[in-house]
């Protein structure tokens, strides 16, 4: 039979099994889930001030999977490939180059500019709907999409 000391000795170990499980998934990795998900970007804030105005951008974050959408104009989509690695205060992101597509290599340039094809950011802000993304003087303003 069973004492009174056991039964509250296993009662108390499990509380606190339930309470370290509860602790660990209040204090998951936040950063990564209000990343998750489609951005549509807005935006660039340049050095001297200067704005650029992007429209039917979008890129897309899922457990380390990457694209970027290209729906630009009255040309069809393109979409790039790649994957994202995150630090404390940062992302770096890197994309396939699928084909030599003149038209997937401009916007490439027009849109991220990154003079290649990986790049690093630090997150400036992310929150569940607001993420900027800082290269050198560059912000790059997105919204959830």
């Amino acid at each position: 039979m069973k004492t009174i000391a056991q039964t509250a000795s296993r009662l108390l170990a499990t509380a606190a099994t339930a309470a370290a499980l509860i602790a660990m998934a209040a204090c998951g990795d936040g950063t990564e889930n209000d990343l998750r998900d489609k951005w549509k970007m807005e935006r660039y804030t340049f050095a001297d001030g200067g704005t650029m105005e992007v429209d039917s951008v979008f890129l897309n974050f899922m457990k380390g999977s990457t694209s970027v959408i290209f729906a630009c104009g009255s040309t069809p989509y393109y979409t790039m490939y790649g994957g994202y690695r995150l630090w404390s205060d940062s992302i770096g992101m890197e994309l396939i180059a699928e084909t030599d597509d003149a038209k997937r290599a401009e916007y490439f340039d027009r849109y991220l500019g990154w003079g290649s094809f990986e790049a690093k950011f630090r997150i400036r802000t992310l929150t569940s709907g607001t993420l900027e993304l800082e290269k050198g003087d560059t912000i790059m303003h997105l919204t959830k999409y």
